[in-house]
Formats: C-alpha cells, structure tokens, sequence
C-alpha cells in the first residue's frame, strides 16, 4: 500500500473534515516513456507516524498533519476518520485539535492512542465516525503503547524516558514505573508469561527489572555497551538486548533478583536497530 496513491479532498457533508480516498489513478504515457500525473490528479500528500492492525487485519494509521486513518488492506481504500461526541458528552475544545499521534495499541474494546499531546486517548471506532476519552495525561510526548500477553496492563513510554504503567479495566491510578531525567532511556517491555514484571534497557546498555505492581526496582545488569534495541521473549524469562557494535545479547531473568548473561552473537558489523 502506497500512500501517495491516495488523494485528501474536502467533504460537503462535514464542515472542515476530509474524506481520504484511494484512487487508481490512470497515468498517461508520454511518447518518452515516463508516466506523468495529470495536474488535476496532483495533491498534498500524508505522512505516516504510526501504524496499528486490527481484529480484521485492517490498519488504522496516525500522520504529521494531524489525520486519523483506516485503511482497508484488501481494497487499499483509505478513510480519514473524524470525531463525533457523543449525545450526552460535553463540548470541549481540545476536541478540535489535532494531535499527531505517535504511538497506538490495539484492544478487544477498542483503539487506545497517543502522542503529541501527551494523554492516552480511547477511541471507539464505528465506520468514519470514533468516539474519544481521555485517559491520562503525562504532559509530555508518548512514543510507545505496549500491552501485557493478556491486555490487562498498558505499558506507556515518553521521549522523555518516564515510563508508566496502566490497568484500564479497573481505572487504576496510574504507576510511575520509571522517572527519567534524561534522554538515555531506549526501551521497556513486559517480562513474560505472566504480568508481575517489567524489563527497561537504557542506552548505556543497563539493564533494569522493575515490579510492576507498584514500580519497586528489583534488579540491574550492566552490559558496558551501547545498546540499541531490546525485547522479551514471549514464553521465557529471556531478553535479548541488540547492541551498536551488532552484537545480541541474551539475558536469563528466571531469576529477576539476578539477571545474567548467558549468551552473546555477532550478527553484523553494523547496529542492532530492530528486534522481534
């Protein structure tokens, strides 16, 4: 799917709201050989900034500009989704603002998302139309939105490196798990199965485990080298830590009072960016 094959036009129906429709456009082939848009087909494009499947293996999508989207894989059609309160809701005004949404997780109940303003939001999604609450406010950028194995916890990442904790179902206060005064921070993830522990990496190659339930420090291993990715094996007590130099370091935290090393491979000359 290719995004600047999609055309942003306004609405009649809704003032100020745009309609994103996916079009094949027809190209005409000049006598040199290279296609060219006809210059009523040319228009300001999006720019993605996050991505999140669905139930159905649709896609909801944030950008730069502010625009929310949902976007049928088979059809390639794209919607551009807008905002209709409820009956009963209040009239607020950040409502008509646009944030750039920088970070999403997808729940059985619906769409949970964040970013630019830094308040997780609830979007219930029907058609073109969603319906949005406010969760909470950390008053600075989120970036990343992970849910424990079983939805129950919602792990909530800054810029800045702070990193909380949430239990949507029982509207829980929200756990400072980590207050980073600083841009060294790289990672966090749920230490897996169960939902009793959290496993931060910063980039000086540290490596924490955190109690989940009230954000008590359990333990710390240093790797003395500049990280660069990290996750958490889904069915193990196992972290695998990628690091600058292009080493994998596996981490054993059956015991999480003890963390320790128990293997470590060179995959390449070049940095670890990305693990799964």
């Amino acid at each position: 799917y290719r995004m600047e094959d999609c055309i942003l036009e306004s609405s009649d129906s809704e003032e100020d709201v745009g309609v994103l429709v996916e079009k094949q456009l027809d190209m005409s082939t000049q006598g040199n050989g290279v296609a060219k848009r006809p210059k009523d087909d040319i228009q300001p494009s999006v720019h993605p900034t996050v991505h999140c499947w669905t139930a159905t293996s649709d896609l909801y999508m944030g950008c730069e500009e502010g625009h929310f989207l949902a976007i049928n894989v088979e059809t390639l059609k794209a919607s551009l989704l807008y905002y209709k309160p409820s009956p009963d809701a209040k009239e607020d005004k950040r409502r008509t603002q646009k944030p750039v949404l920088l970070a999403m997780a997808y729940h059985k109940d619906g769409l949970y998302a964040a970013g630019s303003d830094g308040i997780v939001h609830f979007y219930q999604i029907k058609g073109t139309h969603y319906q949005m609450d406010d969760c909470f406010d950390v008053s600075e950028p989120i970036t990343s939105l992970v849910f424990s194995p079983d939805y129950n916890t919602l792990l909530v990442e800054t810029d800045k490196g702070s990193v909380y904790v949430y239990k949507p179902s029982q509207n829980e206060e929200v756990i400072k798990l980590l207050d980073a005064c600083n841009d060294h921070f790289l990672s966090a993830d749920f230490l897996t199965p169960g939902n009793k522990y959290c496993v931060s990496v910063a980039i000086s190659g540290e490596v924490h485990v955190w109690l989940l339930e009230d954000g008590t420090f359990i333990s710390k291993l240093c790797l003395n080298t500049q990280a660069t990715a990290m996750v958490c094996c889904p069915s193990s007590y196992s972290v695998a830590v990628g690091t600058k130099v292009g080493h994998v370091y596996f981490i054993d935290v059956t015991k999480v009072e003890t963390p320790r090393v128990v293997h470590r491979v060179l995959l390449s000359n070049l940095p670890v960016h990305h693990l799964q």
